[in-house]
Order: C-alpha cells, then sequence, then structure tokens
C-alpha cells in the first residue's frame, strides 16, 4: 500500500511540472514525451524548491504547507497556460500502429531493463555508503523531525553535512503520506529518472530527424549500461546529477537549433536543479554560461550587448533557482569530511604529475567493458577519425560541453588538498566513474546526431 501511496506525490509533482513549462511554451512546442519526462524533473526540482522555502521561514513539513501549495499552484499554473495557449493548438500525431519486429524488440528490452531497476529499487535496502550516510540519513532525519535538523547538517561526524538536498527531500517528499517514513516506498523516484532521461532521449532523437528504430537502439544504449542500471537503484545521488545535466545541455542544443525561447528557459531551470542536487552542479552552472556566450554569436546575437543580455537572463533564472539553497547553505554551515579547502587553489609539481593517474584511471574507464558496454570506446573513436565533423554547428556545442565537464573534473583532481588518508588515488578509485556517469546521456545523444550526420551525408552522395 506505502509504493502506491508514495506515487500520489510524485504524480502531484510531476503535474506541478507539467503545467509550469506550458506556461513558458505558449507555442506548444514541446511533444506530450517531453512534457511529461521534464515536467517530473521539474516538478520534484520545484518541491525542492519549495521545502527549502519552509525552512528559512521555519515551517514544519506538514501536509497543509506541502501538498495545499503545490495543488493550488499546479490549478493556476494550468489555468494560466490554457490562457497563454489559446491561440497554438497542438498538433501532434501519435502513430501506435505499424511497429517493426526490431522496434518491438528493442522496446521491450528498454522496457524489461527498467522493469529489473524497478524491482532492485523497491525491494533491495540502501547499501552503499553515501545512500545510507549522506542522501538517506538526510532523508530519514527530515522526515521523522518534519523539519531541517540542524545539528545533523553541522556536524563534522556526518560526511557531506552541507551538501545540496534536491535528492533527500525527493525522498521526504515521495514518502510524505506515509506514517513515518519508509525507506522503500521513497526509492520511486530513482527508476523514474531512468525512465524520464531514455523518454526525453527518444523525444530528443525524434525531433532531430532520427528514425523511430534508430532513436531506440539509442535509448536501449543508455538503459543496458550497467552503470547506470545500478545507480538507477543505489540510491546515490550521481544519476539524478546526470539526468539534469544532460537535459539542460540537450535543451540548450535545441535553442541553438531552433531559436525557441522555451529550450532557452528549460536549460536554465534544469542547470540550476543540478545545483540543488550536488556541489558539482555549481561548477557545471558556470560552464553553462560560459557556453551560452559562444552559442549566442550562432544565432545572431552579434553585439555585445545582445550577448551580455542573453547570458544575463540564463544566469538571472539559474540564480532564481539557486538562491534558496545557497541562502540556506550559509545559514546551515556545514564541514565537508577531511578536506582543507584554505590550500586549494596552491599549484604545485606534485599535483601537475597527477595528471598521470588521473589519464590512468580515465582510460580504465573509457576500456572499462563491463561498466559503460562500449559507449566511450564508440564516442572515442568517432572523435579521433571525425574531429572536424564534432566541430560542425550541429555538434560543436555538445562537444565543448562534454569538454568542458572533464576541464572543470580533472582541474578538481589536480587541485584538490592532499590527504594521509584520502590520497589522489582514493578520490580517483571512489569517483571517476560517476564523473564519467554525469555526461554519459549527452554523448550517447551526439553519436545519435554524428550517425544521423553520417546518413544524411551518404544519402547526399
Amino acid at each position: 500500500m506505502n509504493f502506491f501511496l508514495s506515487l500520489v506525490p510524485i504524480i502531484l509533482s510531476t503535474a506541478l511540472g507539467c503545467s509550469l513549462i506550458r506556461v513558458f511554451d505558449s507555442k506548444n512546442l514541446l511533444k506530450k514525451v517531453e512534457l511529461l519526462s521534464l515536467g517530473f524533473v521539474i516538478g520534484l526540482g520545484l518541491v525542492t524548491w519549495w521545502m527549502i522555502i519552509l525552512f528559512h521561514f521555519k515551517q514544519p513539513l506538514e501536509l497543509r504547507f506541502l501538498m495545499g501549495p503545490i495543488v493550488g499552484f499546479s490549478a493556476l499554473f494550468f489555468v494560466l497556460s490554457m490562457i497563454f495557449n489559446k491561440l497554438h493548438r497542438s498538433k501532434e500525431s501519435i502513430h501506435y500502429l505499424k511497429w517493426s519486429l526490431s522496434e518491438t524488440l528493442m522496446l521491450l528490452g528498454i522496457g524489461i531493463h527498467f522493469l529489473v531497476v524497478l524491482f532492485q529499487a523497491l525491494t533491495k535496502p540502501m547499501e552503499a555508503f553515501d545512500a545510507v550516510f549522506n542522501w538517506g540519513l538526510k532523508a530519514k532525519a527530515i522526515a521523522l523531525s518534519q523539519a531541517l535538523p540542524w545539528d545533523l547538517f553541522n556536524n563534522s561526524y556526518y560526511p557531506h553535512s552541507n551538501y545540496p538536498l534536491l535528492v533527500p527531500l525527493s525522498q521526504v517528499f515521495s514518502s510524505s503520506l506515509i506514517d513515518g517514513y519508509d525507506e522503500f516506498s521513497s526509492k520511486w523516484i530513482f527508476p523514474l529518472y531512468l525512465l524520464a532521461m531514455a523518454s526525453f532521449l527518444f523525444a530528443s532523437f525524434r525531433r532531430s530527424l532520427l528514425d523511430r528504430k534508430s532513436s531506440l537502439f539509442f535509448v536501449f544504449m543508455l538503459v543496458s549500461i550497467p552503470f547506470i542500471i545500478r545507480h538507477s537503484f543505489n540510491g546515490y545521488a550521481d544519476w539524478i546529477f546526470s539526468v539534469y545535466f544532460s537535459m539542460s545541455s540537450i535543451c540548450l542544443y535545441f535553442w541553438v537549433r531552433e531559436q525557441q525561447k522555451i529550450f532557452f528557459f528549460l536549460s536554465a531551470i534544469l542547470i540550476g536543479m543540478a545545483g540543488l542536487t550536488k556541489d558539482e552542479g555549481l561548477a557545471l552552472c558556470i560552464l553553462q554560461v560560459v557556453l551560452i556566450g559562444f552559442c549566442c554569436s550562432k544565432i545572431g546575437y552579434s553585439s555585445v550587448k545582445d550577448k551580455l543580455r542573453v547570458i544575463v537572463s540564463y544566469f538571472l533564472v539559474v540564480c532564481v533557482v539557486l538562491f534558496p539553497w545557497l541562502l540556506l547553505k550559509v545559514l546551515i554551515g556545514g564541514t565537508t569530511h577531511a578536506i582543507n579547502t584554505t590550500s586549494f587553489l596552491t599549484l604545485s609539481w606534485d599535483r601537475i604529475t597527477r595528471i598521470i593517474p588521473i589519464a590512468y584511471q580515465y582510460q580504465n574507464q573509457v576500456f572499462g567493458l563491463r561498466v559503460w558496454n562500449l559507449i566511450w570506446i564508440i564516442f572515442l573513436v568517432a572523435v579521433v577519425f571525425n574531429f572536424k565533423k564534432f566541430l560542425l554547428p550541429e555538434l560543436r556545442y555538445l562537444f565543448f560541453a562534454i569538454l568542458g565537464v572533464f576541464f572543470v573534473y580533472t582541474s578538481v583532481y589536480i587541485l584538490i588538498p592532499e590527504h594521509p588518508e584520502m590520497d589522489i588515488t582514493w578520490y580517483l578509485k571512489t569517483t571517476a566513474s560517476r564523473l564519467f556517469l554525469h555526461p554519459v546521456s549527452v554523448v550517447i545523444f551526439i553519436i545519435g546526431l554524428f550517425y544521423q550526420l553520417e546518413k544524411t551525408t551518404n544519402i547526399s552522395k
């Protein structure tokens, strides 16, 4: 029974996200699949944002403060969307028939992988360290106290005591209709983020004019990656973080290509929510803002004034999303485990030589077939042998986004202070695989676009 009760808040948050998106999507540009997948991830982000606001005003997480405003704002956004979209009726057509055998088999494979992940999430307890002692611990503490336990988040005995709260608050919200706190019911969100990313990726391929069979194949590539499967039920925040970053990057790509404002604002909202998920999101927010500047020239914003207007607009949306959490973080304080941040920016020869173990660990990930299948090898081969095509306007932005991610993370590995118990080798072994997880959906999207480009080129020849 608890399983189904935990679905009600998720449905409500999805309705909230969908209705808000429809307000800004006045031209009905988004397909139903795009709307639902984006509505789910943005809806949970909005709920997190609202719960942080409640913390600021010392309000308990009671149903009247939690569900009431969510239902009310969903209704308001729905009415506004009906008013704003009155002149633009959706002309979407859905073809349910004429699925080929290969398409049916791939869809069946995708469904089986999702059901396996769902079964694991709802039957297997949290066992991984961060899931138990970081995200899960915070979720339990908040749910049982119905408020923010300040002592818990300002205690050096707890790892990452000042980490963002989107994941634990989403878990709390999903179990808000259950008496007490049910760990299994709170894990609904993890496989649903996989479903949302897979659905969004399929819709993005179709928007990019990739045929249905090819789109399903690349989605199957995503859901069959062993590391993604594991992170879709183990209670870590990295896959959820990956979804927000990937969706933001893909939306920004469509903004560049189609020049529709809805994708611009969606990208800003999503990358802001990545900052609500993990601290790494703050660095990627800056990366996206920088890339916005490069995108402006391509779509006609040639003057410095126009570029600044676009960059500032994007930055302000990100700030609106992040501000409640950053303010709360200042109030919380908190510490991270064993990291002396005062020496973070000190560069020495010993730190420069870290590039050797970093490169070694990176190649382990690229050729880690048991972890990633052939994804990174395919991507690397495509880049090496067709580098010029990756600099084409169709692929340039996404390619630079991937490079930017690795530049940021590599810089952190080089600059992070040494610790007797946690040297650079330890950091690399425990985090490098998750680094590769963050942009992997974008990588698959790039591979699909490259395939479409090659196919179109061959046909024209």
